[in-house]
């Protein structure tokens, strides 16, 4: 008898702390389903999107919203700010005087060197084409060998080709133009050989005679993009955003961020107390067990 008493009370106690572990562990795991569930946030992430990726799912706008856009309002700025009419040029007169007073001096020396006669012709081409580096020797041998009426057609027009050219305002982007029309310009009596020397001594000496007013421009670029309203964006609830297989805009993205569509994740003090929530109603549910 106290045999038989003793083995049923040993498996009843064996019996008893086999369901106690069991509902151990059950308590456990569905304790940490059920903070897991809430504290991980299951909704899908948006912050994968950005500028230049393919959006994988359709996002609409949760509500009617509108808003400035600082991206679109920095576009029209930037556009405002680099209109070229915001820029102001300056017609530099100095540049022609300067000109013409450096093509005196060239065509003084080249008087010089046509009577100089203690150096051999080649050296004195030599010498005039190093006071015009763009000239050609080749021309410069041919105006020491002009005839003294020939040379002085040659000096007088192309003193007044050069002046009258730079009489016009010349920007950096139209010397080169400028220098190849000056055949257009020519007086039509002179021979060909004096036609061509005139276009080899005049060309050097145009340059630009146009520059911009740094203080003036920046003034005007300031003041255009200072004048540009900020640009508002309306969006419609259940508008989309961006549809899937389309390419992300930096404009969506913008548009993601007004809506808080973007970054969603839940906060550190959200998840614990939902959590905590859990384990309060899980420890509840265990001890009706």
């Amino acid at each position: 008898m106290p045999l038989r008493w003793i083995h049923r009370h040993a498996n009843a106690t064996e019996t008893s702390w086999r369901d106690l572990t069991r509902l151990l562990l059950f308590s456990v795991s569905l304790l940490a389903l059920s903070v897991v569930s809430v504290a991980i946030d299951w909704r899908p992430n948006d912050a994968t999107l950005q500028t230049g990726s393919i959006a994988d799912r359709t996002i609409k706008a949760p509500e009617s919203l509108s808003f400035t856009s600082a991206l679109r309002t920095a576009e029209r700025r930037k556009e405002a700010y680099d209109d070229q009419r915001n820029v102001i040029t300056v017609h530099d007169e100095n540049v022609r005087t300067e000109q013409l007073a450096a093509l005196r001096q060239f065509l003084d020396a080249a008087d010089e060197l046509r009577v100089k006669r203690d150096v051999s012709r080649e050296e004195a081409a030599a010498d005039l084409q190093a006071k015009l580096g763009d000239l050609p020797v080749a021309d410069a041998t041919r105006i020491l060998g002009l005839s003294s009426a020939s040379w002085e057609r040659v000096r007088a027009e192309s003193i007044r080709l050069v002046g009258l050219t730079l009489a016009d305002p010349i920007k950096q982007d139209e010397v080169r133009p400028r220098k190849d029309s000056l055949a257009d310009r020519l007086a039509p009596q002179l021979s060909s050989e004096e036609q061509s020397l005139v276009l080899a001594i005049s060309r050097p000496f145009i340059r630009a005679n146009v520059h911009i007013d740094d203080d003036r421009t920046h003034a005007n670029r300031e003041a255009a993009a200072s004048a540009v309203e900020p640009v508002t964006v309306n969006v419609l609830a259940g508008q989309a955003i961006v549809r899937d297989g389309d390419i992300v805009s930096a404009y969506d993205i913008e548009k993601l961020e007004k809506f808080g569509l973007l970054n969603r994740a839940i906060d550190l003090s959200t998840r614990l107390g939902r959590s905590a929530l859990m384990v309060i109603l899980t420890m509840v549910t265990i001890g009706y067990l």
